[in-house]
This record gives structure tokens, C-alpha cells and sequence, in this order.
């Protein structure tokens, strides 16, 4: 679960630290504040990329066709986690 969350949140913050390096190297004196047009399209950039992500996540893992996911389990004391068969 804190995979997934760390995963969003660096895409969500891509546009946000692209754009701070893009006003370093254009000479923008650090301190000016971003404008709020430019803040609310980097953050529908970053939901842009963090659905994306998610897409991209739940196309490319999981089980092959007609696999079964058999949940973790707990065996002699010892978690077995869960996978596909």
C-alpha cells in the first residue's frame, strides 16, 4: 500500500518539479511566488499522469487469462502471501 501511495505521489509531483526546474534555469529569482493558473494546470497534469500511472499499473501485472488468485494465508505460523495460479 505504501508502494502504490509513493507511486502517486511522485507522479502527482512531476509537473510541480519540472516546473521549478524550468523557472531555476530561466533565471527566476527564488521566493516569487508561482501563479495560481500555472499551480491549478500542473496539478491537472499531475492527476493526468498519476491516472495514467494507475492505468499503466493495473494493465501490466496481475495474473495471466484465466489465472485465480488464491489470498494470503497464514500456514504453522508463517504468512504465505497471496499470488496467482
Amino acid at each position: 500500500m505504501i508502494r502504490i501511495l509513493a507511486f502517486n505521489l511522485v507522479c502527482f509531483a512531476i509537473p510541480f518539479l519540472a516546473y521549478a526546474v524550468w523557472r531555476r534555469v530561466r533565471g527566476v529569482r527564488p521566493g516569487t511566488p508561482w501563479p495560481f493558473l500555472v499551480m491549478a494546470r500542473l496539478a491537472a497534469a499531475g492527476v493526468v499522469l498519476v491516472l495514467l500511472g494507475l492505468l499503466a499499473v493495473m494493465s501490466f501485472s496481475g495474473g495471466g487469462p484465466g489465472s485465480v488468485y488464491r489470498p494470503a494465508v497464514l500456514r504453522d505460523g508463517v504468512i504465505v502471501p497471496g499470488h496467482f495460479e
